[in-house]
């Protein structure tokens, strides 16, 4: 699920799209025009196109907000992993959430329980 167009966050470098899930590029964030953003988008065939959005990110030639060539902000998808263990039949996972496969079998190393095993878990952010 994407989340509403940030122009702040897109200066920031944090990935943007189209509604609809085409690649975008912000080329110029300040163009001397009601449609300031200078924006290259990819169609899936690699084909790409120039235009211009307004600061809301909204296409220029259809302002009302609901074209699949609006701007949204990309949703971010982090990969994490934890421990599946098991203890009296019951299993659970360890409260913490690793950045690598690794550190989690690190974490598993010093646990004295029956480890079943370690898994990706992913969370869009």
């Amino acid at each position: 699920m994407s989340k509403p167009f940030n122009i702040e966050a897109a200066k920031a470098g944090k990935k943007v799209t189209t509604r609809d899930g085409r690649e975008v590029e912000i080329l110029k964030f300040d163009l001397k025009s009601n449609y300031p953003l200078g924006v290259v988008i990819t169609e899936e065939d690699g084909v790409q196109w120039l235009n211009e959005y307004t600061e809301e990110g909204l296409f220029s030639f259809d302002v009302r907000g609901d074209s699949p060539n609006n701007l949204v902000m990309a949703t971010e998808i982090t990969t994490y992993w934890v421990n599946v263990y098991e203890k009296d039949g019951r299993k659970y996972t360890a409260p913490t959430l690793h950045s690598t496969k690794e550190a989690a079998l690190a974490e598993y190393v010093n646990i004295d329980i029956k480890w079943i095993a370690t898994v990706s878990i992913e969370i869009e952010e």
